[in-house]
């Protein structure tokens, strides 16, 4: 035990201090130092932390009266303050102890940024990260009750040169330990929100994860903002109905925004919407042949009402076309050489919903009453197929003969 009066040394069995004379029992400083401070405060705050709800508020204040008494408010800060949860946060980093890691942070609450996601996401930016061998922890420049600021000065394995990274820390809504102050490590340059332009009717996926909502914005396309996510590489995956689902890795930062509204149909349905204009072409042909007319014709696609009345126009030309001369009495047309010009590439948009273009050549015959020889000529038949309400209907048709 220490002499209170000259501080000489003395062992626990002494009663008066061998360099001095002065009486050692009853005389101890009232200040515990060193390992003795710590090994009390670690006591009341291990019984403060499994009672503090069965306390009285007097015994509370009693007790950590006596706490700052023995201790002294280094000693708190030591085991609950600000500079505790940046000495984790480096030895975390240190043993690579992504865990451990995560409960230094202030994250927003967010299932993309749970304790399994975070340790996955260190996981593949660990060698970003320094390999500190030796480190010092220091305030930098002024703090307040809620903001504190850290510089960690610190030399890499097998270097000699000093480097340093900072860190503020916030404070929390609620306190650790009842009276004192908890505080984590902002993440802003650690989390984002990015922002994804689609469709509306796509289905927006985040590592597997599938993200409601979203708004469409005055073009008609649907801005989804995304949950808060890890800044790195993350895999986007967006499906349309009747399209190519589109696969892509993306690299997400503050302020990150990507547009994905170009689709291509898949190949069923592009197939599908070929074959089904080129059946139109052999209702439309041979029953201009015949004379027959429109309304009675039993079309294979739907049509809008501008559509159809369009395509009422263009029936008229072919009347025109195969009948409008008294030297040309047609009594039948057939089409060959039928090939398919169709662009199976993009899928366009409007807001009125994808639309597929389709688009067919083709040589005709036409044979007459009072010919023994056939006459044969070009044509070609565009149609727009709009996606709308789940049907592709026609919005579109353009017919050339020659």
């Amino acid at each position: 035990m220490y002499c209170p009066k000259c501080g000489k040394w003395n062992e626990e069995e002494d009663r008066f201090c061998s360099d001095c004379g002065e009486e050692l029992i009853d005389n101890q400083p009232a200040v515990w130092e060193g390992e003795k401070a710590n090994e009390a405060w670690e006591t009341v705050y291990a019984f403060l932390k499994k009672h503090k709800k069965k306390l009285c508020t007097g015994l509370v204040v009693l007790i950590l009266a006596v706490a700052v008494i023995a201790g002294g408010s280094a000693i708190i800060r030591h085991f609950v303050g600000s500079e505790r949860v940046v000495k984790q946060y480096v030895e975390a980093m240190v043993e690579r102890d992504w865990s451990a890691m995560y409960d230094t942070l202030a994250l927003p609450e967010a299932e993309s940024l749970s304790r399994e996601k975070f340790v996955s996401y260190m996981e593949t930016n660990a060698m970003e990260l320094p390999d500190i061998a030796r480190y010092e922890v220091k305030e930098a420049g002024e703090s307040d009750g809620l903001i504190r600021r850290y510089t960690i000065s610190y030399v890499s394995t097998g270097s000699s040169t000093e480097q340093s990274i900072s860190l503020t820390l916030v404070q929390q809504a609620e306190n650790q330990l009842l009276f004192f102050p908890d505080y984590k490590i902002a993440t802003d340059t650690m989390v984002c929100e990015p922002v994804i332009t689609t469709l509306p009717g796509a289905t927006v996926s985040v590592d597997g994860e599938m993200v409601e909502g979203g708004q469409e914005n005055e073009y008609g396309e649907l801005v989804v903002t995304l949950p808060p996510q890890f800044v790195g590489e993350h895999t986007i995956s967006i499906t349309y109905p009747y399209c190519k689902p589109i696969e892509t890795v993306e690299y997400f930062m503050q302020g990150s925004a990507t547009s994905y509204t170009s689709f291509e149909l898949d190949e069923e349905t592009a197939q599908q919407l070929a074959d089904t204009t080129q059946q139109l072409a052999q209702v439309l042909y041979p029953a201009a042949g015949d004379e027959a007319e429109l309304a009675g014709l039993s079309l294979p696609c739907a049509f809008t009402d501008e559509a159809y009345a369009q395509l009422n126009t263009q029936y008229g030309y072919m009347l025109e076309s195969f009948h409008g001369s008294s030297t040309r009495q047609i009594s039948h047309v057939t089409l060959s050489q039928i090939s398919n010009t169709t662009d199976m590439s993009l899928v366009p948009y409007d807001p009125a919903g994808i639309y597929f273009e389709t688009s067919f050549e083709y040589d005709y015959t036409e044979t007459y009453r009072s010919e023994t020889d056939n006459y044969s000529s070009y044509g070609y038949l565009g149609v727009r197929y709009q996606l709308i309400d789940g049907t592709w209907t026609v919005s579109s048709i353009d017919y050339m003969n020659y």
